[in-house]
């Protein structure tokens, strides 16, 4: 089976969009009782510390993240981070749905994984991390079942034009028993727009599909049929409320932009006007952003290659320029220096290779490498009487890293419309 395309900018990822955020007093947190998922447990009493919270609400959990969970949960922990890791440009795996599926469909890790995600709901903030974990959860219980003849038979037929997204009304009768459910709940959303909230059964059919039954491309499929989902995964949840937050943005300009493209390569950028939230007419922004790049803002919240197209070459699946109006947590007016904190904590592993100051608005400008020569560039602006940033980040691998200049002249000559930019 050849690998899976890399997908990145996952909405079903651990890289939340959110930078660390609190989730209450350790000591006093309510316990949950998670309900009996059919494990060897029984019901469990789950008890999250606020270390873990946090690590939900991080982009890059720390290492130790899956050590801060309750003991009897930890291998689901580990697996949720694997997962992550494997949704990124920097995956384990050289299979991509075979190592997946492997990892979250091992003996007991789907319960554990929803009761983390019951406990997570209860106890931490609503991020985007506590959000996407009864997706994981469902993904997990399609990831544990074996290869079943007549129902394989069936996925090759409806995966056989990569044009079509697959009937699942269609599969139903013939599924292990243990996806029924949630194949009928994403049968009765489609077509309605809910298809959004049953991420994890999309995921969870195009992986048993691909690891089970040896279907090429059908996770890569599944995975962007979500894009077309109306799965909204904005900022962290919250709505501002201050009275800057529905101003229209002074025009960009994307001049400076396509003045530091380098010749010959194919990179042209234009200015639109986008609302970054998904409340209408709020936190509206002036980009600059690529022309001919897929706007993926419900999917991941950037603006991306669809990865498919020969006119952006080579620019590809692994090179993201996303936008946001972000706010760290709960969104009210704070002192953003402090809140945001040292970089490094975000994007451990990368090394910082510039950081200064932003002109016309506080904020800060940095640029990072990885160990295998990908870039990240970063541009937040901020106004501690506003109730979230602007930040503007750029994610290209190592065959493209000499287009960072051009990118972050546009992340910085793109204008919020709620920060004073002089």
């Amino acid at each position: 089976m050849r690998p899976i395309l890399r997908i990145i900018g996952a909405a079903a990822s651990m890289a939340v969009l959110a930078t660390l955020g609190a989730c209450g007093d350790e000591t006093s947190a309510p316990t949950t009782t998670a309900g009996d998922t059919g494990s060897a447990s029984g019901t469990v009493e789950v008890q999250l510390s606020e270390e873990f919270c946090a690590g939900l609400a991080q982009e890059n959990p720390p290492s130790d993240w899956a050590d801060t969970a309750p003991a009897e949960l930890r291998q689901g922990a580990a697996a949720i981070v694997t997962f992550g890791e494997a949704m990124s440009p920097r995956s384990p795996f050289p299979d991509y749905a075979t190592g997946i599926a492997d990892t979250l469909g091992a003996d007991g890790v789907a319960e554990q994984i929803d009761q983390l995600a019951t406990a997570a709901v209860e106890q931490c903030e609503a991020t985007e991390g506590v959000e996407v974990l009864p997706q994981i959860a469902t993904a997990a219980v399609f990831a544990g079942g074996t290869a079943d003849g007549p129902y394989c038979d069936a996925l090759r037929t409806e995966f056989a034009d990569p044009s079509e997204q697959p009937a699942v009304e269609s599969l139903v009768d013939l599924a292990p028993a243990e996806q029924r459910e949630a194949l009928e709940q994403l049968a009765s959303s489609t077509g309605t727009g809910g298809v959004g909230a049953n991420l994890g059964a999309l995921l969870g059919l195009g992986l048993y599909a691909e690891a089970r039954c040896d279907i090429d491309g059908a996770f890569g499929m599944m995975f962007l049929a979500s894009a077309f989902a109306g799965e909204a995964t904005g900022s962290s949840s919250g709505s501002g409320g201050e009275a800057t937050a529905g101003n229209r943005p002074d025009p960009a300009d994307a001049t400076p932009a396509n003045a530091a493209v380098a010749g010959g390569t194919n990179l042209t950028f234009a200015v639109q006007e986008v609302a970054l939230t998904d409340e209408p007419d709020t936190y509206l922004a002036s980009i600059v952003a690529p022309e001919g790049w897929k706007d993926d803002r419900e999917l991941s919240g950037g603006f991306t290659t669809s990865g498919f197209d020969a006119s952006l070459k080579p620019f590809g699946l692994f090179d993201e320029m996303a936008f946001r109006a972000g706010c760290g947590g709960r969104c009210e007016p704070k002192d953003w220096a402090a809140e945001l904190g040292p970089i490094t904590e975000r994007f451990q592993g990368r090394t910082v290779t510039e950081e200064r100051s932003v002109e016309g608005s506080d904020g800060r400008v940095l640029t990072l490498q990885d160990s295998s020569g990908g870039v990240t560039g970063l541009v937040q602006r901020w106004d501690d009487t506003a109730a979230r940033i602007f930040e503007c980040e750029v994610d290209l691998d190592e065959e493209n890293a000499a287009a960072l200049p051009a990118f972050m002249a546009a992340c910085e000559a793109s204008r919020p419309g709620w920060i004073t930019v002089d």
